[in-house]
């Protein structure tokens, strides 16, 4: 067998099975019964976490929670140094290729329920400091006799972790694979079908399908043309964007008792999930308060597409500065503007998805594409065609999840 190309990634986009969510559906009410239990807290009752002036677990792995002042703003943020890996086997069945996704509970989950990638683990989870079972097909993402299609580190939130990414892996396998009873498989039309219904597909699936997403629209890299001006304005952020941030306590009173900093309420929950690796755990979780509306303008239509793309600036950026969508703002503060540009254009997705389940609860953001007229004129955002961002999808550390959750989204049809 030959290796994967572009006509049989196409092939998998256009293929959508009439019955496989019947099957999805029937998948979830077996995982749905088992038992599950996630229930509020108090930190003083871990024997794993420790709250002092922030939170830590006793390890020093996983992540820790400190209350970090940026731009004379109070805001809750987690440090992660541990790395992950999002990854997603491929594998032709029947002459279609096929993606291997988990039906994962994670306990910040709205839906209890998400679509994810074949392998989403931490560092820590991969050396088994939580002392439970290896993450399920590991093996398949540590040798290197599959073919790789894509694997680079790709930014995680950057408005609450702090420099954190995750690398980013979609691999084709010839082995057999033997499907274990919360997995199945999917074509990459299924999952991009998926990806248009509210709270369905886990962050950390989207933002590895969108490296294969983008993948299909086939253009030729002697296209290949970003912006010089732009990349200097990238690079000079890069190099010179203020990093500097000032630690504070996490006041006392504010763990458990429903008083939030910013957009999230600190608090602390016990979890059993019988299928998990290690089925019972304690942890700190953040509590979303507010919704992000993230926005994508567009201009025209598949053959002359331009993307609008802002540079999100922050001292949480791994590098300072990542390509984003176009607008992004808290529900509560949308300019009155934006209304009007979204009243007068054409809608063309509305969608609402969750942020990552296993460290925030019900943290749901919603996301909106629309055509706009091929004259508006926005300051501070730059208009990309869609090989300009595949030129910065290869490159690490680059785009923001946002961003390649809306390239996700992108329904070539629909443009």
């Amino acid at each position: 067998m030959s290796n994967v190309g572009i006509n049989e990634i196409i092939k998998s986009f256009n293929t959508i099975n009439p019955d496989f969510k019947q099957k999805l559906m029937q998948k979830t009410n077996v995982i749905l019964k088992q038992k599950i239990l996630i229930e509020k807290s108090h930190v003083n009752n871990s024997t794993q976490w420790i709250f002092r002036d922030s939170i830590d677990h006793i390890s020093g792995r996983f992540f820790n929670i400190k209350n970090v002042d940026i731009s004379n703003n109070d805001q809750l943020v987690l440090f992660q140094n541990d790395t992950g890996i999002l990854g997603l086997l491929g594998k032709k069945i029947n002459d279609i290729l096929m993606f291997l996704v988990q039906l994962k509970i994670e306990p910040g989950n709205n839906n209890i329920v998400q679509v994810s990638p074949t392998l989403q683990a931490t560092k820590s989870n991969i050396e088994r400091i939580h002392r439970g079972a290896s993450p399920k097909y590991l093996d398949y993402f540590m040798n290197n006799h599959n073919q790789v299609i894509f694997d680079t580190f790709q930014n995680e939130s950057t408005d609450v972790f702090y420099k954190k990414r995750n690398r980013n892996m979609v691999l084709i396998t010839r082995d057999e694979v033997e499907v274990e009873s919360n997995f199945m498989w999917l074509s990459l039309g299924e999952i991009s079908s998926l990806i248009k219904e509210d709270y369905t597909v886990n962050m950390d699936l989207r933002s590895v399908f969108s490296l294969i997403s983008i993948m299909a629209y086939n253009f030729q890299e002697s296209k290949f043309c970003f912006d010089k001006k732009i990349q200097q304005r990238i690079n000079y952020y890069k190099q010179f964007c203020d990093s500097k941030f000032t630690i504070k306590k996490i006041p006392q009173t504010i763990y458990n008792n429903n008083i939030g900093i910013r957009k999230y309420t600190l608090m602390h929950i016990n979890v059993l999930i019988e299928s998990r690796e290690n089925a019972k755990w304690d942890q700190p979780i953040l509590k979303s308060n507010l919704m992000y509306h993230h926005i994508l303008l567009i201009k025209g239509s598949m053959k002359s597409l331009r993307i609008g793309i802002s540079l999100n600036k922050s001292q949480l950026v791994y590098d300072n500065v990542e390509l984003h969508n176009t607008l992004t703002f808290l529900e509560d503060s949308i300019p009155d503007y934006v209304n009007t540009i979204l009243n007068n254009g054409e809608l063309l997705q509305e969608v609402y998805h969750s942020n990552e389940g296993g460290r925030f609860l019900n943290d749901i953001n919603k996301y909106i594409v629309c055509r706009v007229p091929s004259d508006l004129i926005l300051d501070n955002v730059y208009w990309l065609n869609i090989q300009d961002i595949y030129e910065q999808f290869i490159k690490e550390n680059n785009t923001s999840i946002e961003l390649r959750t809306f390239i996700a989204l992108l329904d070539r049809e629909s443009i």
